[in-house]
């Protein structure tokens, strides 16, 4: 599919969706910010939380209502085949997960109820495209794919949520996947609907960032978080649906590198506090050692926190880039590129795992 065919041939043609959706983001996000309070949708501080006043959240809903309607807007101004199809792709699974957020950021839920949605989320996308994986000559069995479709879309929804935890954030590390994932589906070819898709979500995304960067007057809470995390497994299972190789299912991870990071971090932290001190909290008990945490009692503020997150985001990105351009060529150079990188990143920010491995062992 050629993407000239599908929007006018002009810069002002290609941006316009994005553009649409910052703005209506931006002006949502200012009606949340007002009357979200009231609402009694408040993020209020103390515990784990570091911010020191009460801020709004369940701002994730004005980008969930941006993208979605801008992309509506898209699919009637253009005609794409199996476009409907695509947007609902998005859409079935994204409203119970977002009625869960906006229940969870008012009144506060357990986990095993938001995990209980959330496999009935991956029953929805896994009814929907009904993916085949197949490994070399081998095509795994439906109940197979439907356990790989629910650890990845679990894992990717998660990942968002336990990096949200400082302003800007999840956001801004939402526009960076977006920007490795929209340079990924052009260099693979024939995905102009995935595109602009990922282009209108980071409009969204920007839009909310205006209020959400340092000092944040609105958070996105798990409505948001967790729709930032389906947009990008829903996304990435579309180099999936085929042949599965190393390559294709190391990219969307280095795409979403830091929060997938953050997750495996948390995941070994807490699985070796257990197995140590059988009191400790489990995998889905929180704590105060997630990469934002440890680097913010390095840094001189959130700010400069943000962007070093950020700076690290897009360096897992351009590796992701590297590796898809010379998975033909040169493939071990790429992967050797990302070992290292992985080594720097393991003496860089995993001390604490490997201090409570070495405790445990």
């Amino acid at each position: 599919m050629n993407l000239a065919k599908l929007i006018p041939p002009t810069y002002a043609g290609i941006l316009i969706y994005p553009i649409l959706a910052l703005a209506f983001a931006w002006f949502l996000t200012r009606l949340c910010i007002k009357f979200l309070p009231n609402l009694g949708f408040v993020r209020l501080p103390g515990g784990r939380h570091i911010h020191t006043s009460p801020i709004p959240r369940g701002g994730g809903l004005g980008v969930f209502t941006a993208f979605f309607t801008v992309n509506a807007a898209f699919l009637l101004g253009t005609d794409i085949p199996g476009g409907p199809e695509y947007f609902l792709r998005f859409l079935m699974p994204a409203i119970p997960l977002v009625i869960l957020g906006l229940v969870d950021d008012r009144w506060e839920i357990s986990a095993w109820i938001k995990l209980a949605v959330h496999l009935a989320v991956v029953a929805i996308i896994w009814n929907h495209a009904r993916p085949e994986y197949s490994f070399s000559n081998w095509t795994a069995p439906w109940f197979v794919s439907l356990g790989l479709t629910a650890v990845w879309v679990i894992l990717v929804i998660n990942a968002f949520n336990l990096i949200d935890g400082l302003d800007g954030l999840a956001a801004g590390l939402g526009v960076i996947s977006c920007g490795c994932m929209a340079v990924w589906f052009i260099l693979l070819g024939n995905h102009a609907m995935e595109v602009v898709t990922i282009a209108v979500m980071a409009g969204a995304l920007l839009g909310f960032l205006r209020y959400n960067f340092n000092p944040a007057r609105i958070f996105l809470g798990d409505t948001g978080s967790t729709f930032i995390g389906l947009f990008f497994a829903i996304l990435s299972l579309s180099t999936l649906d085929r042949v599965v190789t190393f390559t294709s299912i190391l990219l969307p991870l280095l795409a979403i590198g830091v929060p997938i990071f953050d997750v495996f971090l948390a995941i070994w932290r807490r699985s070796a506090r257990k197995l140590e001190d059988n009191h400790a909290g489990g995998i889905m008990t929180g704590d105060k050692d997630h990469l934002h945490h440890r680097v913010l009692r390095e840094t001189s503020g959130q700010k400069a926190t943000a962007f070093r997150l950020y700076l690290i985001g897009c360096v897992f990105s351009v590796i992701a880039i590297v590796v898809l351009i010379l998975r033909q060529s040169a493939p071990a150079i790429g992967y050797l590129i990302l070992m290292i990188a992985l080594v720097i990143a393991l003496r860089q920010f995993a001390s604490i795992e490997l201090w409570d491995s070495a405790r445990l062992i």
